[in-house]
């Protein structure tokens, strides 16, 4: 998809062969477009279009970069599209299949991947227009909440009601909210003790490592991080929650509206109700009404989970390598690419969990046909919070991207190793507004 963009191909002037191909067109390639598994990253180089082999095939796209000429002789042309290799993930994956006790038993996939149901990348101009318009709050609202005190009030009124709603929904008590606020809030030991069923399904201790004085709102508030990123209380608050099993609480209801308005966007474009771009929208039936979904949305949590996190793209800000491009991952399970997408990218309705541990990634996307999102950063700007420093599962090493986070498809390609059966799309991450 990237390659097709304002119409970068040119023709060539002359016929050219390679092996028995013909060679029709041409484009070049920034150096912040390559992401081939080669040292020759950065200088650029050049994008062949050959002429499919067979009658009515598909063209196939050669890569040549641009290399000293000693190199020259080293270097074999490969396919665009070609295999990428990622040993260290093999590794974790295989083990994760052999061990049925280590598949994530979380509805969804958990936080670092997901199943084709839950997921839902929603049209660019919600992204572009922001959460506080999604949601449908005034500047009156957002003030409040962005007050010192208030916002932290808000939040207790919102998991309050969270609390009743869930109870009425399946007529079971419905605490588990609620004991997260609280325990966020005030750090205290929870009548049931610190264990917990962790974000991969496994039984866990919540804070492991961490001490029982150190669990408290104040306590994250008043560390370093928080003052350097200038964070309000209700947003420590709110990120700390997010880190807890209430971060579906926080996700589905998001997920749900996205996609509902990008119906509505596709509808005004095309004249008729647009397809979902989850392949499967069984998810989002349940609840097709706005209003249903604004009564179980934590719009203020989600506000300030929102802010806060583009506060702390200060920390990459001030790393020693800032500008050096890194890669975060996230998985999803049982999915392959869709055309969509990669045409036109999308918005993750919710936050986006991903994380720098390919180990981590590994135990959530167990499945036959896993598909990674190996997101590429070029600028501190583009780098999602590490909240590992209030996080309740700090060795997960968590950086969250803000709900509406816009994805750019670069290019997908298969992994090595696993027959065709996994895939890798690398993307390139803009905050939204």
């Amino acid at each position: 998809a990237m390659l097709k963009e304002r119409e970068r191909f040119k023709p060539v002037t002359h016929k050219y062969l390679y092996q028995d191909n013909s060679i029709m067109r041409m484009a070049w390639v920034t150096p912040s477009e390559m992401l081939a598994d080669t040292i020759f990253t950065k200088s650029g180089g050049f994008v062949f279009e050959v002429s499919p082999q067979q009658e009515g095939g598909k063209p196939r796209y050669l890569y040549f970069p641009v290399v000293p000429p000693t190199q020259l002789e080293h270097w074999v042309p490969t396919l665009w599209t070609s295999p990428v290799h990622i040993p260290e993930y093999l590794v974790y994956y295989r083990k994760s299949m052999e061990d049925p006790a280590s598949a994530n038993s979380d509805e969804g996939g958990g936080k670092y991947a997901s199943d084709v149901s839950a997921m839902s990348y929603g049209d660019g101009a919600i992204s572009a227009h922001g959460i506080a318009e999604l949601m449908e709050k005034n500047e009156g609202d957002i003030s409040k909440w962005m007050s010192e005190d208030e916002g932290v009030v808000a939040i207790q009124e919102e998991f309050k009601n969270l609390a009743e709603i869930r109870q009425k929904d399946s007529n079971i008590d419905q605490q588990e909210d609620w004991v997260n606020f609280n325990y966020c809030l005030h750090g205290t030991r929870p009548k049931n003790g610190y264990k917990v069923v962790g974000n991969d399904g496994k039984d866990t201790v919540r804070d492991k490592g961490r001490d029982e004085n150190k669990r408290s709102l104040e306590h994250f508030v008043n560390l370093d991080t928080a003052k350097n990123a200038r964070l309000k209380r209700g947003e420590v608050l709110a990120l700390r929650l997010y880190t807890s099993s209430s971060f579906r609480q926080i996700n589905e209801p998001l997920r749900k509206l996205v996609a509902l308005k990008t119906q509505k966007i596709s509808s005004k474009r095309t004249g008729h109700v647009g397809q979902l771009l989850t392949q499967n929208t069984s998810a989002f039936v349940s609840a097709p009404d706005e209003n249903v979904i604004h009564k179980r949305l934590l719009h203020a949590t989600v506000y300030m989970l929102s802010t806060a996190l583009k506060k702390l793209r200060v920390q990459a800000m001030q790393q020693d390598k800032a500008f050096q491009t890194t890669y975060l991952w996230r998985g999803m399970r049982n999915l392959r690419s869709s055309t969509h997408f990669l045409e036109n990218g999308g918005a993750e309705g919710a936050p986006m969990s991903t994380t720098p541990s390919l180990r981590t990634v590994a135990s959530y996307s167990q499945s036959d046909a896993p598909l990674l999102l190996k997101i590429k950063i070029d600028s501190p700007m583009d780098y999602g919070a590490d909240i590992s420093w209030l996080s309740m599962f700090p060795e997960e090493k968590e950086c969250l991207y803000p709900p509406l986070t816009f994805l750019k498809p670069i290019r997908v390609q298969p992994i090595r190793g696993l027959d065709g059966k996994g895939e890798v799309i690398t993307v390139k991450p803009s905050f939204p507004s």
